[in-house]
C-alpha cells in the first residue's frame, strides 16, 4: 500500500523562515514545496496539478488584493486548506510554530479541512 506524505506549500517572502519550516516539516515526513510570492505559489500548485494538502501563507501575501491568492487557490482546487499566518505581530513566529507543531502531530486534523 503506497501512502503519499502530506504535500504542503510554504509561502513567505522571508527565506529564512521558509527554510526553517521546510526543514522541520521535511524531517516529519512532509513533502514540502517553497514559494516566496503569491504568483510563485499559484505556479507551484499548477505544477503539482492542484494536488496539495495545505498551504501556509504569510498574512501580507495572502492580503495582497492584486494577487488574490486565496481566491485563485480555491479556483484551482477548492479542497486545499489554507492557513494564513501573521508573522509581523509580536506573536507571529510563535503562531507559525504552533501550527507547525499541531500539523506535524495531527496531519489530517479536521481543523485544517
Amino acid at each position: 500500500m503506497n501512502i503519499n506524505p502530506p504535500r504542503i506549500i510554504l509561502v513567505d517572502d522571508n527565506k529564512d523562515i521558509v527554510s526553517i519550516l521546510a526543514g522541520t516539516f521535511g524531517l516529519n515526513g512532509y513533502e514540502v514545496h517553497k514559494a516566496y510570492a503569491a504568483e510563485e505559489c499559484l505556479n507551484k500548485i499548477k505544477e503539482l496539478e492542484g494536488i496539495v494538502d495545505v498551504i501556509f501563507v504569510d498574512g501580507k501575501i495572502a492580503a495582497d488584493r492584486a494577487a488574490m491568492l486565496i481566491v485563485n487557490v480555491k479556483r484551482i482546487n477548492s479542497k486545499i486548506s489554507i492557513v494564513v499566518l501573521a508573522e509581523d505581530t509580536p506573536l507571529g513566529f510563535f503562531q507559525w510554530l504552533f501550527y507547525l507543531l499541531f500539523v506535524c502531530r495531527f496531519p489530517r486534523s479536521p481543523m485544517l479541512v
